[in-house]
């Protein structure tokens, strides 16, 4: 069972996209939501620091929620003031900060200088080992890496593709692979970030900007037909591999028997490197 804590109402939804699979624990923080089992509701102060300090201790409500979690969290969003506050609930060792990144163009006044805090002092933490890792996810990199998005349905695909590609990858993590490369694991490099491969293409479309990737690693979902009949499919996955990694990046990957008409691939890129804006 993997918890999903959702700080926001952006976060909110992406919780809830987890809600309807079983392996998943779902709780949900923000502005006026009721206070039930599931769900906190925090209080809006025009001030950011206020809001942390009026958020209410979440050891209670978090209880339940030990062991390995997501944390999903919107930089815009005035909630991302308390996250530290949550966190504190939570058992941060095991705990994936999801950090959603608007676009720039958002990050005018107030919200700007909020979001600046929690982007530089979240990267900060997981480099001292206060959480397992920390994921950041850029929402027109996002909309970049799916294609074109109609308007009216441009915020929930963003929220599917999000909780889908991180279900994804869970899912391919805890099933055993038909073939696989592995590295040891750098603890240091826990600023990443995910993406999509499209195989047919040789293209790569992270979903983050990510700068001085030390590691790579390539799931590939592939529908138990092709694995049976393409017998030069693992060359054409080294083939790729090597030419997606990028210079001075160590990449591994595992194949993974799925029923999907069309491959699924998905990348993990990780590096220790305090990210900044482009």
């Amino acid at each position: 069972m993997v918890n999903v804590v959702g700080l926001g109402k952006f976060s909110c939804d992406v919780a809830d996209n987890f809600s309807s699979n079983t392996q998943y624990s779902t709780y949900k923080i923000d502005f006026d939501l009721p206070k039930s089992k599931k769900s906190r509701g925090l209080t809006l102060h025009q001030n950011p620091e206020k809001i942390e300090e009026k958020c209410p201790s979440m050891t209670y409500f978090l209880k339940q929620a030990r062991g390995e979690s997501h944390f999903f969290l919107e930089g815009r969003d005035p909630s991302s003031a308390a996250s530290l506050k949550i966190l504190e609930g939570m058992d941060h060792k095991k705990t994936n900060v999801f950090y959603i990144h608007p676009e720039e163009m958002d990050l005018n006044g107030n919200i700007g200088k909020n979001e600046n805090v929690a982007f530089h002092v979240l990267q900060e933490y997981s480099r001292s080992g206060l959480f397992k890792n920390l994921f950041i996810f850029k929402t027109d990199e996002i909309e970049r890496s799916i294609g074109e998005i109609s308007l009216i349905n441009y915020y929930g695909i963003l929220k599917d593709t999000i909780s889908s590609t991180v279900q994804l990858v869970d899912f391919f993590s805890n099933t055993t692979p038909v073939a696989e490369t592995r590295s040891d694991d750098n603890p240091t490099d826990c600023i990443g970030t995910y993406g999509i491969v499209d195989i047919e293409k040789q293209q790569e479309k992270l979903f983050f900007p990510l700068k001085e990737i030390n590691r790579k690693h390539y799931y590939y979902g592939i529908n138990s037909e092709k694995l049976k009949s393409d017998g030069s499919l693992i060359k054409k996955i080294r083939n790729q591999v090597n030419s997606l990694k990028g210079e001075g990046t160590i990449a591994t990957y595992s194949v993974h028997e799925t029923t999907y008409e069309e491959p699924q691939v998905i990348v993990v890129a990780k590096t220790n490197k305090i990210q900044e804006r482009e």
